[in-house]
């Protein structure tokens, strides 16, 4: 089976970009429980942006999602992970989390 998508490193540049992703992944169910306060969110995602512990998922080149992930002596903490919408239901969400139990060590969320 072919791989539905690669990951490459963010950058300090992505933060905007992984603020849509988050946005179009969270903002239906936030807004459902909550209600949604742009400036709030926007600005709550920007304080926590870590780039050096966030990969990008690109599928055909297409940043869909994003991974961000704290990896310590004797744990790996899985912060975040989204996929927009139109992608979720593929798999891709579940390959994410098994690349991450491949490191052989316990996995916190």
């Amino acid at each position: 089976m072919m791989k539905q998508f690669e990951l490459r490193q963010a950058t300090a540049g992505d933060c905007e970009r992984l603020y849509r992703i988050q946005s179009q992944s969270m903002k239906p169910y936030v807004e459902q429980i909550w209600g949604w306060n742009e400036s709030f969110q926007e600005e709550r995602f920007r304080q926590g942006f870590d780039p050096d512990k966030t990969r990008i998922v690109l599928s055909n080149e297409r940043e869909i999602g994003f991974l961000r992930v704290t990896e310590k002596k004797e744990v790996v903490f899985i912060e975040q992970i989204y996929i927009i919408p139109e992608y979720q239901g593929r798999g891709i969400g579940t390959a994410l989390v098994r690349e991450v139990l491949s490191r052989n060590l316990p996995v916190e969320l």
